[in-house]
């Protein structure tokens, strides 16, 4: 719960299964974000991971982006 509180993310929607199997994600070029906060985010998914494999697939797709 700590995560989601520390992302803002503690009132967004549950879903069994976060992304559309398949789906192709691609960069977009003209958005500009903090990578601070993005690599933020990724560690804190990839810790989740060693308790949350079910997180894992989602994880590894976002850190290929």
């Amino acid at each position: 719960m700590e995560v989601l509180e520390r992302f803002e993310m503690d009132k967004s929607n549950f879903v069994y299964n976060p992304i559309v199997p398949g789906e192709k994600l691609q960069k977009d070029e003209g958005v500009k974000f903090d990578s601070t906060y993005y690599k933020q985010i990724i560690g804190s998914l990839k810790y989740l991971t060693t308790t949350r494999p079910d997180v894992m697939i989602v994880d590894q797709m976002l850190c290929l982006l």
